[in-house]
């Protein structure tokens, strides 16, 4: 059995395995100033000692150097907090589960996740490519847009794709409709 556990700027989810079937989930809105209490109770539910956490920011050695949309957890080292984890960015674990749902069949492979942020996981020669622990964070990628980013920036990629700062939802009820200005959105966000 193994917990796997993605740690997002809206939620956590987690998911329980056994013989390759999911046998239990949790999802749990992430809330400022319990996200470390809240990965320690799923952890404790789940009674599992082989643990992988994702985390949407800079991780090196089981440090979150910077986690711009969970702050909470900026400078933290989680796997000395939670115990025996094994650490990394959530779009680089992803990456890495892509490549084996894919029966390891790609020497390379990239991923570009949109959610709360924008970011990127890259699988190199069959091994999850880390960098200095911020390696592909394409969503703060300078020049897009004027407006703040959650890193402490402006005009990162992810002000004008990330789901904290575009509506998308909204968007895409309204170039339903026809509405003109969404449509034109949406070609530019393709």
């Amino acid at each position: 059995m193994a917990l796997g556990i993605d740690v997002g700027g809206s939620k956590i989810l987690a998911v329980k395995l056994g013989n390759g079937e999911i046998v239990r989930r949790w999802k749990i809105t992430t809330r400022s100033g319990i996200v470390l209490k809240s990965l320690k109770d799923i952890i404790a539910d789940a009674g599992e000692n082989f643990i992988g956490i994702g985390l949407p920011g800079y991780v090196r050695n089981g440090v979150c150097v910077k986690c711009p949309h969970v702050p909470e957890l900026d400078g933290k080292n989680v796997k000395e907090y939670l115990g025996n984890v094994v650490v990394m960015n959530d779009c680089t674990a992803m990456a890495y589960g892509e490549y084996v749902l894919r029966n390891e069949k790609y020497e390379t492979l990239l991923l570009v996740a949109l959610g709360t942020g924008v970011g990127s996981g890259f699988v190199y020669q069959g091994r999850p490519y880390v960098g200095r622990g911020s390696a592909l964070e394409l969503g703060h990628l300078k020049g897009f847009s004027d407006r703040p980013c959650q890193c402490g920036k402006r005009g990162c990629l992810e002000t004008v794709l990330g789901g904290r700062y575009v509506d998308v939802k909204g968007m895409y009820e309204r170039a339903k409709s026809g509405d003109e200005k969404a449509i034109k959105f949406f070609e530019n966000y393709g």
